[in-house]
């Protein structure tokens, strides 16, 4: 499974689509959620059932998979006029299909009615339409993260609608309220006053933010350590932040390389 799109040097992202990452994994596959990687020696296109290379997704999906074309730009989030082939595949098509029209074996009208019907159906809902436009739910979470390291604490709603109301109005329209967000982002939820850190204090956190940099050998991504820190029994990320006011900053505290 490829974990990182940019640390492949030779992978590339197809068509542009989700070209600010980070993005959404797949869930018992391979890939990213609507994004369509191509290896650029090749030319051939990942799969994001079986992580296998191909020219073409919609035969192989058919043959290999039993799905049909449709259903996998679905499941993955691509609309249904996004091409799943080598863009050489791609354009030999687009060559073919002309020709025919030229020679009136198909009609240019037929096309164009089902293009323009295809394009219509949930093309702003799809993870690759939000991929390209940073608001899949990584980029949503990163894009405050990022505003966290700003303003040196974890944005109230106020602020967030203050700094990026774009970023505050996709929030509220896709999980309701802002607590619910935090919920899904591993926030701490208080009502009235904030309970006190039990036994942990900065020296225990800097000395757990070190130790996981020297183990992986880099400096810790806020998911990752997120992740690790129920494995490793690591202060939590919500303890980090509520120490610190942000994870750039606690990181800075450990003294490890921050960019910015």
């Amino acid at each position: 499974m490829i974990e990182q799109i940019s640390s492949q040097a030779e992978i590339e992202n197809l068509y542009k689509e989700g070209s600010n990452a980070p993005y959404t994994p797949v869930k018992n596959g391979y890939g990213y959620y609507g994004v369509l990687l191509s290896h650029k020696e090749t030319g051939r296109i990942h799969c994001h059932l079986c992580g296998q290379w191909f020219k073409s997704l919609g035969a192989h999906v058919s043959q290999a998979h039993k799905i049909r074309a449709k259903q996998y730009r679905k499941k993955f989030g691509f609309s249904l006029t996004q091409p799943i082939c080598s863009e050489e595949t791609s354009r030999k098509s687009s060559l073919l299909a002309f020709a025919k029209v030229k020679a009136g074996k198909i009609g240019a009208k037929f096309g164009k009615k089902n293009l323009k019907k295809y394009a219509a159906v949930g093309h702003k809902s799809t993870l690759a339409y939000w991929n390209k436009n940073s608001i899949c739910p990584e980029q949503v979470k990163q894009r405050v993260i990022n505003l966290s390291d700003k303003i040196e604490h974890f944005p109230s709603l106020t602020e967030l609608k203050t700094h990026d109301v774009a970023l505050f109005n996709i929030i509220l329209r896709r999980y309701k309220t802002w607590n619910k967000f935090k919920k899904e982002i591993g926030i701490p939820i208080y009502n009235g006053n904030v309970p006190q850190t039990k036994k942990i204090d900065k020296g225990k956190i800097i000395y757990a933010l070190r130790e996981f940099g020297k183990n992986k050998k880099r400096v810790p991504l806020f998911n990752d350590y997120k992740k690790e820190s129920r494995i490793n029994k690591y202060p939590a990320v919500d303890t980090v932040i509520r120490h610190f006011g942000s994870w750039n900053r606690a990181l800075h505290a450990a003294g490890l390389n921050v960019k910015g």
